[in-house]
């Protein structure tokens, strides 16, 4: 009877400590992913992007349906753009742009890699669907204006 008892308790101990670990566990991964990211967003804005790059695309490995992957794909999109990598990028924007609607600049920059890529027509498709959204947006067309980029605007 005494023993049953002290085994209970010890099972019960076992499995308090076997939680805690996992908890731990967990936390100490959030917390890498985290790290990981930071140092990416910094390299990002260093304009350190191939470099930022291959940390985007092991994050994006490891968290694959995650509330931050719409972020993280964006990222890895503009770094391929900005290395001048038009086929990877290409690839990426048409992910970001498929997951769902996306902020007005992903689909000119969406066109831009069309465009040089050969893709006249569906880049003209693209151009018309941004600035279409420019347009619609008082605010947007606005600042667009302001800059001097008139130019972006195709009718």
């Amino acid at each position: 009877m005494i023993t049953n008892k002290l085994f209970v308790g010890f099972v019960k101990r076992l499995r308090y400590n076997f939680m805690l670990i996992l908890l731990f566990l967990a936390i100490n991964n959030l917390n890498a992913q985290f790290s990981q990211n930071k140092r990416a967003d910094k390299l990002f804005t260093q304009s350190k992007y191939e470099h930022a790059l291959n940390i985007y695309l092991s994050i994006y490995q490891s968290k694959k349906p995650a509330e931050d992957s719409l972020v993280i794909i964006d990222k890895i999109a503009q770094c391929y753009r900005l290395t001048r990598n038009n086929e990877n990028a290409l690839i990426w924007y048409k992910k970001l742009l498929n997951i769902q609607e996306s902020n007005n600049i992903t689909y000119f920059y969406y066109a831009q890699l069309l465009n040089s890529s050969g893709q006249k027509v569906l880049a003209e498709k693209w151009f018309k669907k941004y600035s279409g959204k420019i347009l619609k947006n008082k605010k947007l067309r606005k600042k667009s204006f302001r800059k001097g980029q008139k130019h972006l605007l195709v009718r």
